[in-house]
């Protein structure tokens, strides 16, 4: 892993809140593509005792975006659709995101997210939209 993406994995999970609240962790980037795992917790579930629907597009919308910033640009998701596949009852979750295509605006992803036994239980297609803008953003000198 280059020192860039080192660097955009690392600014990932100290400044994405929703995702350290979640319990979303980056296991792996490159420009491209992402893989992620939550650690499934009591909060995660619905009342049925299976993980929420929001709970897993939490984890396809965090590695999207992680996928698609591994340029070293910002982009966020501009639409998503998930299909949920299989009930979620066995953590940890993991998400693979891989780009299908990209231009210099948009880019277009898979996400797949499995349980805990390797099963998949969700796959999505999205489109993010790319910013001129650096990400991680250039800190101003003071």
């Amino acid at each position: 892993m280059t020192e860039e993406l080192k660097h955009i994995k690392e600014y990932h999970s100290t400044h994405n809140a929703f995702a350290k609240a979640m319990n979303i962790k980056i296991l792996d980037i490159d420009k491209g593509y992402a893989k992620t795992i939550m650690e499934l917790k009591s909060q995660h579930k619905n009342s049925m005792g299976i993980t929420h629907g929001g709970a897993i597009f939490a984890i396809v919308d965090t590695t999207l975006g992680a996928a698609a910033t591994a340029y070293g640009t910002f982009a966020v998701t501009a639409a998503a659709n998930i299909s949920y596949i299989k009930a979620g009852t066995k953590g940890p979750l993991t998400a693979e995101a891989r780009e299908l295509s990209k231009t210099r605006k948009l880019g277009t992803y898979e996400v797949k997210v499995y349980d805990g036994d390797q099963s998949l239980i969700a796959i999505a297609q999205a489109t993010m939209y790319r910013k001129d803008k650096p990400y991680p953003p250039v800190e101003e000198e003071k």
